[in-house]
This record gives C-alpha cells, sequence and structure tokens, in this order.
C-alpha cells in the first residue's frame, strides 16, 4: 500500500495545478490579452451582406496550345488520325484590393467575406473558387491527299473583373474582384501545300 502513495501526491498536485490554472484565467477580466476569457469572447464579425456586384469586363485567356501535325503531302488519298487531349484548369477568386478598406487587418472579416463571395459566384463560375476542372476532347482530324496540314488546339479559359458592393453594418463598401473560370478549346486548321 506505500507504493500508492506517490501515485496519490502526484494526482493531487496534478489537479491542484489543473485548478490553479483555471482560476488564475477566469480572474483576468475579458479585455486582457491571452486569458481563457478572452479567447472565447472574441468579437464576431458584424452583420455583412453582398447586396450587389458590378460587372466591369470579361476576356479570354489562352492557357494553353497544342499542335498537330499531318504530312501527307505525297499520298494518294486522304489520312484521318484522331487524338484524345485532356486539359485541367483552376477555378480563381481573388480580392484585388482588400486592405484599402481596413480589411488586410481583420482577417477574419475577409475569410467570411471570401466564403459569402464564393457563394454568391459559385452559381455563375459553375463551381467553386480553389476547385479544378477537367475537360475530355477527342478530335478526328483530317490531312488532304497532297496536302500538310497543322492543327492547333487552344485552350482558354474566361477572366472577369467586378466590384461587389457589400454592406458591413451600417457602411458600404466596393470590393474590387478578379474571377477566373471555365474551359473551353478552339481548333485553329491550317493548310500546308508546300
Amino acid at each position: 500500500m506505500l507504493f500508492l502513495l506517490p501515485l496519490g501526491l502526484s494526482a493531487s498536485i496534478g489537479v491542484g495545478l489543473a485548478y490553479y490554472i483555471a482560476n488564475r484565467d477566469a480572474v483576468k477580466p475579458a479585455s486582457s490579452k491571452g486569458g481563457l476569457l478572452s479567447r472565447f469572447s472574441q468579437p464576431t464579425p458584424p452583420d455583412m451582406e453582398i447586396e450587389d456586384e458590378v460587372f466591369l469586363d470579361e476576356k479570354t485567356v489562352t492557357l494553353a496550345s497544342e499542335e498537330i501535325v499531318l504530312d501527307n503531302r505525297f499520298g494518294n488519298h486522304s489520312i484521318y488520325s484522331e487524338h484524345d487531349f485532356i486539359r485541367s484548369a483552376d477555378i480563381k477568386l481573388e480580392f484585388t484590393s482588400g486592405k484599402d478598406f481596413g480589411l488586410g487587418s481583420q482577417s477574419r472579416l475577409l475569410r467570411v467575406l471570401e466564403y459569402k463571395a464564393n457563394q454568391f459566384l459559385s452559381q455563375r463560375l459553375g463551381g467553386r473558387a480553389g476547385s479544378q476542372i477537367e475537360r475530355r476532347v477527342h478530335l478526328r482530324l483530317v490531312a488532304e491527299r497532297e496536302t500538310r496540314a497543322i492543327y492547333r488546339i487552344h485552350w482558354k479559359q474566361s477572366s472577369c473583373r467586378g466590384l461587389f458592393v457589400v454592406r458591413i453594418g451600417d457602411k458600404k463598401i466596393e470590393l474590387p474582384y478578379m474571377a477566373s473560370y471555365g474551359l473551353f478549346h478552339e481548333v485553329e486548321s491550317i493548310k500546308d501545300d508546300g
């Protein structure tokens, strides 16, 4: 039984230490830094709502190009070639400024705003920002007799700029954004008779 004495002593010291730490933090007012109470009483973001979106412009960006050459300069009949292509692209949403409006110092506020903006745009973008789109294309290419055909497959993505009109409490701000979305291809055909 004597061997249980150190075990009981260490348990009581552990309980006493835990009680001391809990009471030490509970005595501090909520405004003091680092206390237990202050960790749970941090202010929540003010009432925030995206009231409107102002569309500024849209453009198409070429992500990649692939070239296929079919050389049939010495052939007596047309040749056909089948090809499969796979490409992926990211859907992105970036705020082009936020620090100008005091949001940079309140990263929690900016995260909430990004979440709401992502929900707002996901209906139009066809996916959520941060996700990836993948497209597969099967093409049947042809080169007529005595020609050299060059095909270029251009992979493109849409990009748009706009403003979110955001109400934060009593204040309204315009927050500029840039979004990249979608993935499509175009095929360019060039015949080289020489």
